[in-house]
């Protein structure tokens, strides 16, 4: 059995409630990275397969209740769905919005003045060099609703 295995194994078994941390390498997200069965994959979600059974939709995820990326406590890790985690980082505020978002292609400055622009929407995309759609969403406040 590998160390991840035997870690991951042990693991499972803990009735704490303290963050249990993976001492072992982690992914570029900050994800525990682990070796089981004959895999590469994240730890959280072998301690949820283990502990809770497969997802019980192909939409569910692991989710972590204590936000700390590391942790493999049974009791702090759960099936969630993809909307309901994203939920949970927001509440939590770990969830990376606006600039801090590192998928964003505008600043708050830029979202502002697409804002106050009379320009069409297929111009400002082309002067932000973003798609007509994102000009949508962000005049409709589906994203970025904290800007003004």
């Amino acid at each position: 059995m590998s160390k991840h295995a035997a870690f991951i194994e042990q693991a499972a078994s803990y009735k704490g409630d303290a963050c249990l941390l993976w001492p072992y390498g982690k992914q570029k997200n900050g994800y525990a990275k682990a070796y089981y069965d004959g895999r590469v994959t994240t730890a959280h979600r072998v301690i949820c397969l283990l502990i809770n059974g497969p997802p019980p939709t192909p939409e569910h995820e692991t989710a972590h209740s204590c936000n700390t990326k590391l942790c493999l406590t049974p009791a702090h890790i759960s099936w969630k769905t993809h909307q309901s985690n994203i939920d949970d980082k927001s509440a939590h505020g770990t969830q990376p919005v606006g600039e801090a978002n590192p998928a964003a292609k505008l600043t708050e400055e830029q979202v502002c003045a697409i804002r106050q622009s009379e320009l069409p929407q297929k111009v400002l995309a082309a002067q932000f060099g973003v798609t007509q759609p994102l000009i949508s969403k962000i005049q409709t406040r589906r994203i970025w609703p904290n800007v003004d």
